[in-house]
């Protein structure tokens, strides 16, 4: 398994609220977690880094190498509910957090079955060779436009309302995850990323630069992005299969 992974503030913000973790059990297994905060200044790094630490904390703490799929789907699942718990607390403790609230991906590789639990609009993608394939689905106000036929993809790119989220951990006392498990093969690589990436680079050009290297994958997209505006914290994560 090779990886690389990275988050930058971009040329815009003036803070970076995207929050990234890796926690690596054995050369074939592995767990990574990106998300994009929001909700201010402070409540939107704080909101991802809670739910990025609780989500680590939660899963090593319960995870071990003979756990089924099911299982591992429920520690996941589980995970990112603690997360939402903790955060959601923390607005209320603190009323100038009130509606903080961040994306989540975590995904787990194990030897060639991947795992992958969402909330938001941060992604996950399996590419082999050049092609690309998005495994989570958007929680966001133009993806379900998208999905209902209201508008159509060119159109979402520039949509007024494209930041605008429908689901997040944190902003309500219960969330909904979304949980996948995907085979793999060889010489495949996950790539999960914050909208900072994927709003401005295309899923083709993402492909393009990890199925050629992957060891510098995640600074090289990070460019890639700054190259063409950097209006938001970019934060990616790629990961090889062997």
């Amino acid at each position: 398994m090779i990886y690389s992974y990275g988050t930058d503030i971009g040329l815009v913000r003036g803070s970076n609220q995207d929050s990234v973790a890796v926690h690596i059990f054995s050369e074939d297994t592995g767990l990574f977690i990106v998300a994009d905060g929001m909700g201010g200044h402070r409540g939107g790094k704080m909101a991802s880094s809670i739910a990025v630490d609780t989500i680590l904390q939660s899963f090593v703490s319960g995870f071990s190498e003979d756990l089924n799929s099911e299982k591992i789907k429920e520690l996941l699942c589980n995970s990112i509910k603690e997360a939402n718990s903790r955060v959601f607390k923390q607005s209320l403790d603190n009323p100038e957090l009130d509606g903080m609230g961040t994306t989540v991906v975590a995904f787990l590789v194990k030897q060639n079955t991947l795992y992958t639990a969402s909330v938001g609009d941060s992604r996950a993608y399996v590419c082999k060779d050049t092609r690309i394939f998005q495994i989570t689905e958007d929680h966001s106000l133009v993806a379900d436009l998208l999905r209902r036929g209201v508008i159509k993809s060119e159109e979402a790119k520039t949509h007024p309302q494209k930041n605008v989220i429908t689901r997040a951990v944190g902003t309500e006392s219960l969330v909904a995850v979304d949980i996948f498990e995907t085979n793999l093969d060889g010489g495949s690589v996950v790539v999960a990323c914050t909208d900072g990436l994927h709003g401005l680079l295309s899923d083709e050009e993402i492909a393009g630069v990890v199925s050629v290297n992957t060891e510098d994958s995640a600074q090289m997209l990070i460019s890639m992005a700054n190259d063409k505006g950097g209006y938001d914290n970019i934060t990616v994560v790629a990961v090889k299969i062997s």
